[in-house]
């Protein structure tokens, strides 16, 4: 009644299968070198913006070849690009973590939605509990905020 099944003999053993599969799984750079080129661009930028602040600084203003709001413009400029290059240092890292969190445990639809939100919405903290079931999680998006 019952038959057996026959492995194909073309098809490739059971162990290459799995070595391919798992083969696919292999980490990109792409994440880790976002987060190490915007930190790095960003405390570049911080660096340069305080730089150009105590050059100015007890200086009077007609001794500076450039104009106060040209500098006041530098100065929002850099202070701007400081910012975004650390929130994308931040949120890289944040996502990183979220989706290792999803691999590793289940989650409920509300849970997800929280996580996910939460670079966008502030008020996605108060939605749920899985702030305390992850903390790290929690430092992340308050440090981006």
């Amino acid at each position: 009644m019952y038959t057996t099944l026959q492995q194909d003999p073309k098809a490739p053993p059971d162990a290459e299968i799995h070595e391919r599969c798992t083969a696919t799984k292999t980490r990109s750079w792409r994440a880790p070198a976002t987060i190490m080129v915007s930190l790095v661009l960003g405390v570049g930028l911080a660096l340069a913006h305080h730089l150009m602040c105590d050059s100015l600084n007890g200086r009077p203003v007609n001794e500076v070849s450039i104009s106060q709001p040209w500098i006041s413009r530098f100065s929002t400029a850099f202070a701007f690009l400081v910012k975004t290059a650390l929130a994308i240092a931040v949120g890289t890292a944040y996502t990183q973590r979220q989706w290792l969190s999803f691999q590793r445990d289940s989650f409920r639809t509300a849970d997800v939605d929280a996580l996910t939100s939460v670079l966008g919405n502030i008020f996605s903290f108060f939605s749920t509990f899985v702030w305390l079931r992850y903390p790290l999680l929690s430092l992340t998006a308050l440090v981006s905020w």
